[in-house]
């Protein structure tokens, strides 16, 4: 029972450690030129294309400026994209 419940124990931890490694991104638009609506949320669930309201998809991310990422990120339905760095 205590093999259990302490294996129970480390699971938690290491899935509520993973959670919020990936909740803790910070997004920050660099470009969107076209039309300065689209938005991402700083958990990356929420990545709404401002012109037609489709899914933005990450692109492949560089480092910059220390720890900081710059991704183009491109929607789906309308191929509409925006620049935004991230942390």
């Amino acid at each position: 029972m205590k093999k259990k419940m302490m294996l129970l124990g480390i699971s938690f931890a290491v899935l509520f450690s993973a959670s919020a490694m990936v909740m803790g991104f910070t997004y920050q638009k660099i470009d969107d030129s076209d039309c300065d609506k689209c938005s991402i949320t700083n958990d990356g669930v929420n990545r709404k294309c401002g012109k037609c309201g489709g899914w933005l998809d990450g692109g492949k991310a560089e480092i910059i400026d220390g720890n900081w990422h710059k991704a183009t990120f491109t929607c789906t339905k309308c191929q509409h994209s925006s620049v935004w760095k991230y942390k």
